[in-house]
């Protein structure tokens, strides 16, 4: 299974998924793909290189002089990526001792990340 993520306040916005969603690379390439040809930013002669939009070098962090290809997407998409624990261990203090509590919040209903489906 693929690693999962959690992402981005502007991805999440760039997406227009919810807030604590996870999300593979994968996933997020696949989107962003999709994006690129539906806007037709593939370059018509060279088909590896991506002609972006001012919203997608935005999104991506491009430099005028960054040359945008398929093969170095996920270069400019690792920044979007936020690694988050999903048990949080906790400092709890009780008069002079200081214990340590693993919070285990697993459950389904967690509202704590919800994981986007493809």
């Amino acid at each position: 299974m693929a690693k999962l993520y959690f992402i981005s306040e502007e991805l999440v916005n760039f997406l227009g998924i919810e807030k604590n969603t996870q999300m593979s690379l994968g996933s997020i390439l696949i989107i962003i793909r999709d994006y690129i040809l539906k806007n037709k930013l593939q370059d018509k002669k060279k088909t590896y290189k991506i002609n972006p939009n001012d919203k997608l070098a935005k999104l991506l962090n491009l430099k005028e002089t960054d040359e945008l290809t398929y093969l170095n997407l996920t270069k400019y998409v690792t920044h979007l990526l936020v690694e988050k624990p999903k048990k949080i261990t906790r400092f709890k203090k009780h008069s002079n001792k200081i214990n340590l509590e693993n919070d285990s919040s697993d459950d389904e209903n967690s509202s704590y990340a919800k994981v986007h489906p493809l």
